[in-house]
């Protein structure tokens, strides 16, 4: 039987909208983590400690969240791919640019990388 285990951590974005942050464990190991529109700064108390209780491959956060150099720190993950940056759905006001991203994980302990609409990315876990 094949399947996929999932792990919810119970995030907020902003005090008072609730927002799940799933990490999810595929069949062969790989883990991925997404955390959504996640930016409260409470939400450190858990985020801290992802890393040093699951083995995270992928962290997929959005690129204006509360102290991402943080974020990666907790998850510790092997690679970090941000989201959001020109979000066409938003107005040009509310749009981040790449370059904003790049200086916000100046600081990462891990490899990252922003991608625009329409690129792909093949993630392949080396040995560890």
């Amino acid at each position: 039987e094949t399947a996929l285990e999932v792990i919810l951590y119970p995030g907020h974005q902003g005090k008072d909208i609730l927002n799940n942050v799933p990490l999810v464990f595929s069949p062969e190991g790989m883990s991925f983590a997404q955390t959504g529109d996640q930016s409260n700064t409470d939400d450190f108390a858990w985020i801290d400690n992802v890393g040093a209780d699951h083995d995270v491959d992928v962290l997929l956060p959005n690129c204006w969240t509360t102290d991402i150099s943080r974020m990666v720190r907790g998850f510790d993950p092997r690679l970090v791919i941000t989201g959001h940056e020109n979000e066409l759905g938003h107005s040009v006001d509310h749009r981040e640019p790449f370059w904003l991203t790049y200086d916000r994980l100046q600081e990462s302990p891990a490899p990252f990388l922003l991608m625009t609409w329409g690129e792909s990315f093949h993630y392949r876990r080396n040995a560890p």
